[in-house]
Formats: C-alpha cells, structure tokens, sequence
C-alpha cells in the first residue's frame, strides 16, 4: 500500500511540474483536469501542498492567452502593484524596526536607572547596616554603663547605710535589727526605694555581713555576734 501511494504521489508531483513548465497555474482545479484518472479534492490536495513546498511554487499571472499590448500592460501594473506593495512592506518594517530600536533603547535606559537605583540601595544598605550595628554597640554600652552606674549608686548609697547603723551602735556592741531599722533616718527609707533590696533586717544583715568581710565598720565578738568596730 505505502509503495502505490509513493507512486500516485510521485504522478501527482510530475502533473505538476508539466503544468508549471507550461507555465499554468498549478491549481487543485488544473491539477486533477490533468491526471488520467482525475482525483478527489482530499486525496490531491495534501499531495499538491507537499509538491508546493517542496518547490517553493508562488502563482504566477497567466498572460498567455491575452493580446500582447494588454500583456505587456498587465505585466507593468503587476510588477507596479509588487513594488509598491514592498515599498509599503519595507516602510512598514522600518517603522517597526525604529520602534523596536526606540524601545530596546528606552528598555536599555530603564535598566541602567534601575541598576544605578541598585546600586545606591545596596550602599545605603549597606550604610543603615553600619549604622544600625553601631547604634546596637553603643546600646549596649549605655547599657553596660547604666548598669554600672546602678551598682556604683546602689553601693555608695548601702556604703552610707552602714556607716549610720555603726553611728547607732556602741563600740564594740550592737542593738537589735528592728530597733536599728526603726532609727534610721526618713532620707535612707525614701533612697531604699530607689533600689532594687528592700531596706528590711534580711538586707541591713547581708549588708553588715558583707563591710564586716571588706573590714569596714564591723566586727565579730567572741560570741560570733557583728559589733560596731572600735575606730
């Protein structure tokens, strides 16, 4: 089957090819007029596409039959009609060429401003990263100082504490808590406030315990009790 087929294609195409030498249109019409058994329009036609492209075949005006005069007329219109329908194809490819050129080169200045525009961010990026690490550096340094300052106050303002409990004690003796806390005067309740140890016995023990360890204003006695230290 496959070889009648690629017998009938190839009479097809030699029908062709005598009607294109005969220089006449080689039409569906002309083509099955021609073949000895004629042909359907769904058989011929796929074959007379394929023959078409393998040729490159492109109508041609048949002139033939008309008076020399009209044809000579007819081929300069023909050729006039051609030419300008290239001019107009070729003015109509050049204004599209332009516009391509236009817009490859608005597209070209877009991209450069958007990569100049990267470019600055990425500084600026890169710039508020710096800044940003130094504004958390020096947070955590007015951090550290302000911790430290607490502490300094804190000690200075506990180191003032002590020294008026030892002014409420005899040398060389003590006085229960409760009555050295009762003693004390307004100004240290209202500083104690101020800090984070409440001013209770537990911490005026703990403070008295630690300037006795440092070998300020206290003492042991024998008994293991703190007293005022003489001096």
């Amino acid at each position: 089957m496959a070889g009648k087929d690629a017998i009938y294609e190839a009479m097809i195409y030699k029908a062709c090819d005598k009607l294109l030498a005969a220089r006449k249109r080689v039409s569906l019409r002309n083509l099955i007029a021609a073949l000895p058994n004629g042909g359907t329009n769904r058989i011929v036609g796929p074959i007379l596409r394929d023959w078409k492209s393998d040729r490159d075949y492109r109508p041609r005006l048949v002139v033939n039959d008309l008076p020399e005069a009209v044809q000579g007329e007819l081929v300069a219109f023909s050729r006039a009609v051609v030419e300008a329908a290239q001019a107009s194809q070729a003015k109509h490819f050049e204004n599209d060429r332009r516009k391509l050129e236009a817009r490859l080169r608005a597209n070209d200045e877009l991209r450069d401003d958007a990569l100049t525009e990267c470019d600055f961010l990425r500084e600026e990026n890169v710039r508020l990263a710096r800044e940003a690490a130094e504004v958390l550096r020096l947070r955590a340094e007015n951090e550290q100082m302000r911790r430290r300052l607490d502490r300094i106050r804190a000690e200075e303002f506990w180191d003032r504490v002590m020294a008026e409990v030892a002014e409420m004690m005899p040398v060389g003796g003590t006085r229960p808590l409760g009555e050295i806390l009762a003693g004390l005067k307004d100004s240290i309740h209202r500083g104690a406030r101020l800090h984070k140890e409440p001013l209770d016995e537990d911490t005026l023990k703990k403070k008295m315990i630690g300037r006795w360890e440092h070998g300020k204003y206290f003492e042991k006695a024998p008994d293991g009790t703190l007293v005022r230290k003489a001096g």
